[in-house]
């Protein structure tokens, strides 16, 4: 998996200067889920702290992005104070 992201992003980059608006966005998505991944392999295993914090970080982000937000609610954590508004409004939703 990670090798054939790897690849993926070295051929985004590769694709020249026209594209890099759309290259920057696939690549932020790609950093997303990877940053979201993480943190689920860290609330597996218990790490709650750490996981929130990267949950956090994957907020400041997309302050939208709901599996951050849904493991964040059920460790019984809130986002980071900048993330609080969005975190209200969302979680109406979630």
């Amino acid at each position: 998996m990670k090798k054939s992201v790897l690849i993926l992003v070295l051929l985004l980059m590769a694709s020249g200067p026209v594209f890099a608006q759309n290259n920057m966005e696939i690549m932020k998505l790609l950093t997303i889920n990877a940053m979201v991944q993480y943190g689920q392999k860290l609330y597996d295993r218990g790490d709650l702290d750490e996981a929130s914090a990267v949950f956090n970080h994957v907020l400041t982000y997309d302050s939208h992005q709901r599996v951050a937000l849904q493991y964040l609610k059920s460790m019984g954590r809130s986002p980071a104070p900048a993330l609080k508004k969005h975190w209200m409004c969302l979680t109406q939703r979630v």
